[in-house]
């Protein structure tokens, strides 16, 4: 096994996300985001399952959270850059392109009460 500091941080997000459970039937999964490319303070919305967490009595059927999710949303290449969230509901979660978010291909990553989901890859431009 190699060494977390020798796979770079995408690498190390995504065996995070593996070990903590996205993509496998526990805690959040990303399906697609769009718009990809985009620049910063473009909304971007990210479509999924398992946003609310999990259980049958995580979100109505119209998709709002029964609690209010404690979660974010990490644009994460060589660092991470905390997403602003508009809108959060169990299929869908809408954010911002944070200010901060690094130029190239990036892993977007949800986290929902301390569990990271799959990732999925956006390009930021200048």
């Amino acid at each position: 096994d190699l060494p977390m500091r020798w796979l770079g941080v995408p690498m190390a997000a995504a065996a995070l996300a593996l070990a903590c459970g996205g993509g496998d039937g526990v805690g959040p999964v990303i399906d697609a985001v769009s718009p990809s490319p985009g620049q910063r303070g473009t909304p971007v919305t990210i479509a999924g399952d398992r946003f609310c967490g999990d259980g049958e009595d995580a979100a109505g059927a119209d998709g709002v959270c029964a609690t209010p999710p404690a979660g974010l949303v990490n644009f994460v290449g060589t660092g991470v850059a905390r997403a602003q969230v508009t809108s959060w509901r169990d299929e869908e979660i809408v954010v911002t392109v944070p200010a901060t978010a690094e130029d190239g291909v990036v892993e977007i990553v949800v986290v929902l009460a301390g569990v990271s989901s799959n990732s999925a890859d956006f390009d930021v431009l200048p």
